[in-house]
């Protein structure tokens, strides 16, 4: 097989693996193009909830039941999640919500090619026709939108923040007039306690949170904010 074909297949199965990640990186040409972006924070819960569902026994109740709408799942699991409830005392009032707003702030400010020209917290789910439009409306060049979510996983050992950026610009449009996505990324961050090998039962589990790990679950989101805060602007910065 001629080698300049295998090249040309090995790029683009990279290209489809880095899509298939979520990865879509600026190209230098739209980068010069925009030159003020609005950011639209999505922090669809108030605080740290547990997972999607709860341990009753030996039945795994999922929270939502048959409603398939994921915010009303997630609605539903703050609310009735009790075993989450002591963990969040022991935080005391810990701001992840404010923590989170104040970092993307201070990490776009520190991006040399775009000015950041609103920074909006936005609590429910922004549909992907939404996000055009509010493009479309848009003063400034483009608008990124990023969904950010915490919470303890089901078994109450980890904690994981994913978020998921999207740039669209408003300045490059499809054939149906539509805004193009430029940017898009996605993060993932996981830390398990270190005392809970071995520990089992859901109340046992619940009193290592809350007697010595308030504090390091405090630190390792704030050390997840950072993380992701700090690649994403490296990556807008590439």
């Amino acid at each position: 097989m001629n080698k300049s074909i295998i090249a040309v297949a090995g790029l683009v199965a990279i290209a489809m693996l880095l899509n298939a990640c979520g990865a879509y990186q600026l190209r230098a040409d739209d980068k010069a193009r925009i030159n003020t972006a609005d950011i639209q924070l999505t922090i669809k819960q108030n605080e740290l909830y547990g997972g999607t569902s709860v341990t009753m026994g030996d039945i795994n109740i999922s929270i939502g039941g048959l409603d398939n709408n994921t915010s009303a799942k997630r609605e539903k699991a703050e609310r009735n999640n009790k075993d989450i409830q002591p963990i969040l005392k022991a935080l005391k009032g810990f701001n992840v919500n404010e923590l989170a707003r104040k970092s993307y702030e201070t990490g776009f400010r520190k991006v040399s090619w775009m000015k950041p020209a609103t920074l909006t917290t936005v609590k429910k789910e922004i549909e992907q026709v939404e996000r055009f439009q509010i493009t479309l409306n848009s003063k400034s060049d483009a608008v990124i939108f990023i969904d950010f979510d915490y919470h303890l996983d089901n078994s109450f050992r980890k904690f994981i923040l994913k978020t998921k950026t999207q740039m669209f610009s408003r300045l490059n449009r499809n054939t149906d007039g539509q805004p193009l996505i430029v940017f898009r990324n996605k993060h993932f961050f996981d830390w398990k306690h270190p005392e809970l090998e071995g520990v089992y039962e859901r109340q046992d589990i619940i009193k290592k949170w809350t007697e010595n790990g308030a504090d390091k679950l405090r630190e390792k989101i704030r050390q997840a904010i950072e993380e992701d805060v700090k690649r994403l602007i490296e990556q807008l910065e590439k």
